[in-house]
């Protein structure tokens, strides 16, 4: 079970997003290794830098900083929570948080058109930027396929080419199913 599979998005504009833990969900987030299962909610600010705030039944909120400007020494775990809760929002929920505030805006509103690049490299591994910028590797592009798939999207194949390092490029969009 993943993060995602446990929480929804209650709010989600330019400048945060807010997940709210399902009910039932204790014993899955204690299973994930880095929450306690008394967790109720997650904040995550936009931008280059990162506040994610954590409420728990209970007791008071609380929260700790990452990105461009600095960070806040915290321990592995928590390290481990704030990285898993924006790769949930990224991944998962199909919402950009850095720091072109353009695309944050994009993803406030919905699903859209999105670019996709995908480069396989020497190593065979499938490297997926999105709208010009890094999104994450993947073992294949049918995987990689999958996963926008999963999240609501239908593929649209645009072409292909090598590029002067020799890297093979194939590009293609992912468009909002329609419903």
């Amino acid at each position: 079970m993943k993060l995602g599979d446990l929480t929804e998005v209650v709010k989600n504009n330019a400048e945060c997003v807010i997940l709210k833990v399902k009910d039932g969900a204790e014993f899955e987030l204690v299973c994930l290794g880095c929450f306690d299962g008394n967790e109720k909610m997650f904040r995550l600010t936009k931008g280059t830098d990162h506040t994610c705030t954590v409420w728990r039944e209970n007791d008071k909120p609380f929260y700790w900083e990452w990105g461009e400007s600095g960070h806040t020494l915290v321990s592995d775990n928590m390290s481990k929570m704030g990285k898993l809760i924006q790769q949930t929002i990224e991944d998962d929920f199909d919402v950009y948080v850095g720091g072109n505030a353009d695309k944050r805006r994009d993803t406030s509103v919905g699903k859209k058109l999105h670019t996709i690049k995908a480069m396989r490299g020497a190593m065979g591994r499938c490297c997926i930027h999105k709208d010009g910028e890094f999104f994450r590797y993947f073992n294949t592009r049918a995987e990689a396929e999958n996963h926008f798939i999963s999240l609501g999207y239908e593929i649209v194949n645009t072409g292909g080419y090598t590029s002067g390092n020799g890297c093979d490029v194939e590009t293609f969009n992912i468009v909002p199913k329609a419903v």
